[in-house]
């Protein structure tokens, strides 16, 4: 495997981490890998009733968090359906051989749609936490941090030698 190969195997995982979580947005929701019923698909439907659930969210609240939720998912559905054709169009490109420069700007064209995508989900947590209770802000806290230790590995490519 040439070095140019081999840097593209490890510098893909860091930039397309996030999609291994969020993997589609499609119809009238956004499908969630692992985290619907039995690790199956969730859609906002179903995260408004898991953060009832678990939050204890009163009538008012469930009504403002699904709104939040289908204002969220119109704004970021076009966004995975552009990071969907940034990616088809990477893989072509690595596919048919491009140049590293090429296949640099497709990747990190497909990041930067990423970070428009983590705002709005960043823009959304703090609408939601200042909707919450001092208690429920705490057991958000407490749900984002057992969320991040379930997520805090990473894909690792091994690297064949070039003997």
């Amino acid at each position: 495997m040439n070095r140019k190969k081999a840097a593209l195997l490890l510098a893909l995982p860091l930039l397309l981490g996030t999609a291994v979580t969020v993997v589609h947005a499609g119809g009238d929701h956004v499908i969630m890998r692992g985290h619907g019923p039995h690790g199956g698909p969730m859609n906002h439907g179903m995260f408004v009733e898991h953060l009832t659930q678990k939050l204890d969210l009163t009538a008012e609240q469930q009504a403002v968090v699904k709104e939040k939720a289908a204002q969220v998912h119109a704004g970021i559905a076009p966004l995975f359906t552009e990071h969907e054709r940034q990616h088809a169009e990477l893989r072509k490109a690595l596919d048919e051989g491009a140049d590293a420069a090429t296949v640099g700007e497709l990747a990190i064209a497909a990041h930067a749609t990423m970070k428009k995508v983590h705002a709005a989900h960043k823009e959304a947590e703090a609408a939601l936490i200042a909707l919450l209770t001092p208690e429920q802000a705490a057991k958000w806290e407490a749900m984002r941090e057992d969320r991040k230790m379930m997520f805090h590995h990473r894909i690792v490519v091994p690297i064949e030698s070039e003997d």
